[in-house]
């Protein structure tokens, strides 16, 4: 229960995320009446679903008493699971990184499998949350593990086509893409937006499943259909949000990086040149996406010039 209550604490959790690597971590278990404790790491307890309930099962119920509501019609455990997601959403916008969220999603996803069963909807909403986490945090070997899980459970419960099977489907295409297996990511990548389009071509998830298709492409050596799928991704994202907002800049830079991988160094300059507008209005002139810009636009007119 302490360590409960110390990752309640914000100094805590950016020590944690400080540290970035939880195989350094490692807590006292408690032993039985004659049997003595032992110490064990984080990530054997993370994926030790009885060792977990051993350590943090009472401590889990105890910690949250305060905050859970008695009239709560979801029950103390979905009370319980719903506060330390809550945890880790307050510790990702209070430290704006994943290595302070990533102990909360893996208690969580522990907690869900353990409580209500690995196929359950409780477990499945909470591996999308780990294993997104586990792609920022640079564990694409654990994504893919938990991601083939996670396919194949949507799958059985909600069939091929259901949006959360896209969802599986990008996660692990990426998870495989981070192990270098490019051509697998652009199949499951091709399969998630597949699904998507279905749901309509006018979306953020179809807009962001292009882009890293886009990538996957580009990582194939398929320059021409890595333009232009950012293409397509721009045209959705200026629909979206117009022509001037920040996350179509971040497309203007695929889009920039695709055409100087073509040897278009004049289209590479308009749109770096774009890019840096948008960008010094959104973050201001000092910042370090400002400079990267910079960088890549006279890169484009020293290429333009020789």
């Amino acid at each position: 229960m302490i360590l409960l209550v110390l990752l309640r604490s914000k100094a805590c959790r950016w020590e944690f995320g400080y540290v970035r690597q939880p195989q350094l971590v490692h807590v006292y278990l408690p032993g039985g009446d004659k049997s003595p404790g032992r110490i064990v790491k984080w990530e054997e307890l993370m994926d030790d679903a009885e060792l977990c309930r051993r350590l943090f099962g009472e401590a889990l119920d105890h910690t949250f008493q305060g905050d859970l509501d008695a009239e709560d019609p979801y029950g103390p455990t979905q009370s319980t699971l719903k506060q330390l997601k809550q945890m880790a959403k307050t510790a990702e916008e209070q430290e704006h990184q994943a290595w302070c969220e990533l102990p909360f999603r893996q208690l969580a996803h522990n907690f869900a499998k353990n409580t209500f069963g690995e196929k359950s909807l409780e477990a499945v909403e909470s591996a999308h949350e780990l294993v997104a986490v586990y792609l920022q945090t640079g564990f694409p070997d654990r994504a893919q593990k938990i991601g083939e899980v996670l396919l194949q459970t949507t799958v059985d419960k909600f069939g091929k086509e259901d949006p959360g099977v896209a969802a599986a489907l990008a996660k692990l295409g990426m998870a495989h893409g981070y192990l270098g297996d490019y051509t697998k990511k652009k199949d499951l990548l091709e399969g998630a937006l597949r699904i998507q389009e279905q749901y309509g071509q006018l979306h953020i998830e179809v807009a962001a499943t292009l882009t890293n298709l886009a990538s996957a492409h580009g990582q194939l050596g398929e320059l021409g259909r890595q333009k232009d799928l950012h293409e397509r991704a721009l045209t959705i994202k200026e629909q979206l949000y117009g022509k001037e907002h920040h996350l179509v800049a971040m497309t203007l830079k695929g889009l920039g990086i695709a055409h100087a991988q073509l040897g278009n160094f004049s289209q590479v300059k308009d749109l770096f040149e774009r890019t840096l507008r948008i960008e010094e209005q959104h973050y201001g002139q000092e910042h370090p996406e400002v400079a990267a810009t910079l960088t890549n636009l006279g890169i484009a007119h020293r290429k333009l010039v020789n």
